[in-house]
């Protein structure tokens, strides 16, 4: 992951050239974060839904909730990825020491 070769489609990314392929990473970060704000604004709806209505799990006798608080996790966890490819391809592509410590 930290070489930017986790699962892609880059047929298009590939044809073109250095500066479209810049804007169009950008732009494509730019989706993954608004989807991932949309999902984690209504998941945390329903988890509070969810604490609330004091629903519980039916194999544990636990709150649905804290199976449900995965998902904003995780978004949230791609969303801090998505920074630190940001503050990576700042320092020209090379692993910068604020993510990966010093090198």
């Amino acid at each position: 992951i930290r070489q930017g070769r986790h699962i892609r489609i880059d047929l298009l990314p590939n044809r073109l050239p250095p500066a479209a392929k810049k804007w169009l990473e950008l732009y494509i970060d730019a989706l993954t974060i608004l989807l991932a704000g949309t999902v984690i604004y209504y998941s945390l709806e329903l988890i509070g839904i969810l604490w609330l209505a004091g629903i519980v799990m039916t194999a544990a006798d636990v709150n649905m909730a804290f199976a449900q608080a995965a998902l904003p996790l995780g978004w949230i966890l791609i969303i801090i990825r998505i920074v630190q490819n940001w503050i990576d391809r700042s320092y020209g592509g090379r692993a910068s020491p604020y993510i990966y410590g010093a090198n």
